[in-house]
Order: structure tokens, then C-alpha cells, then sequence
């Protein structure tokens, strides 16, 4: 397994950001390799580059092949398992902030399967998350490189699965910040300019 985990800035930090890296790195798990039961405080996506798998949130079971990404959201209880004869090879980003809530749902909204995207080009976020995994030394200049990385590969999903936000503006960061609204109320976020 290989891995990078951004460690200058505390969870806290990260979580107050619009939208923050939290880890990220690519395994060829063995056979029946089983992580989980777990609960995150941050959200989860995994890219499948080949085998296959299952993952388990609350309880529900999905199938998970070559060419999937599957979500794990936070605070729910995860667990996942490579498949005994072909077990998987994946690469993950997990992330927080204050619009990860947003950002997170609104890949989910158009599934089949709640928590999987089926039938995407996988390889292309191989590269990225690789470009993640390049980085080593957790300067500031890294915490600003990891972070345009997971914005890329956002942009890239966005852009794959034809995703466009609704552009009604209704809550502010400052308002959001005071403890008024928060992100899960409606999901419907902007800043001021």
C-alpha cells in the first residue's frame, strides 16, 4: 500500500475549508482483504482499477467491479471486501470540508446503486492519485498541490458524469461559519464575492 496523508494542517483546520485532502493512496489488496467495520468522520471515494469486491454501508451490500467508484460517506459504518478470486486493486481519495457534504452527494444523485458510479474511466484518476502519492514532504506548497489535485479530480467527475450544480444562491460562508445554517441544510452554499 502506498499512501499520502496531508499532516501540516489538524482535521479541524481541514474541516473548515470549503473542501480539504485528507488522505490518499492506491493497494492491490489480497485475497478477502477486509477493511471495516469502520466510521469516518470524513467522506471516502474509491476508484476500482481491476478485480472486484463488495462494500457494506448500514447494513446494504453492493457489488463492486473494475471500472466502479464507490462512496463512503461520512459517519456511516463501512465496511468492504476484496473478492476471494479476484480481488481488487483500488486507489482512494478522502476528503472533508464545509461543501464535502454537497460535493459528495451530488456524485450519488444519478446512481443506480446509491453509493457506486458504475462504468467510468478509471485510469485517468490512477494518474492523479498517483500525482498525490508523488508528494512527500507536507509543506504548504503541498497542502495547495494535493489540494488543486482533488479539485482536478472533481472537475474530472463533474465533467464524466455530466454533473451541474443548481445555481440558486441561498446561504453564505459567513452565515454557515456563525453557526446559523449548516451544510446540510439544503446543500445550497456560496461565497461572497
Amino acid at each position: 500500500m502506498k499512501e499520502y496523508k496531508e499532516r501540516i494542517h489538524s482535521k479541524t483546520y481541514k474541516a473548515n475549508t470549503d473542501l480539504s485532502l485528507y488522505s490518499a493512496g492506491i493497494e492491490q489488496c489480497k485475497s478477502e482483504y477486509t477493511y471495516g467495520p469502520i466510521v469516518r468522520s470524513y467522506y471516502v471515494m474509491h476508484f476500482v482499477f481491476s478485480g472486484k469486491g463488495q462494500l457494506t454501508i448500514n447494513e446494504h451490500s453492493f457489488d463492486v467491479k473494475a471500472g466502479d467508484i464507490f462512496l463512503i460517506p461520512a459517519n456511516k459504518v463501512a465496511t468492504y471486501q476484496a473478492d476471494k478470486n479476484h480481488p481488487w486493486k483500488y486507489g482512494w481519495v478522502n476528503f472533508l470540508g464545509i461543501n464535502a457534504e454537497q460535493y459528495f452527494y451530488s456524485l450519488t444523485k444519478d446512481t443506480h446503486d446509491q453509493y457506486i458510479i458504475h462504468n467510468v474511466d478509471v485510469n485517468q484518476y490512477y494518474k492523479q492519485i498517483e500525482r498525490l502519492l508523488d508528494l512527500s514532504f507536507n509543506t504548504d506548497a503541498e497542502y495547495f498541490e494535493s489540494n488543486s489535485i482533488l479539485l482536478h479530480i472533481f472537475a474530472m467527475l463533474y465533467e464524466e458524469l455530466n454533473i451541474h450544480f443548481n445555481n440558486n444562491v441561498k446561504y453564505s460562508l459567513a452565515e454557515v461559519l456563525n453557526r446559523k445554517l449548516y451544510p446540510s441544510d439544503d446543500c445550497k452554499l456560496y461565497y461572497p464575492i
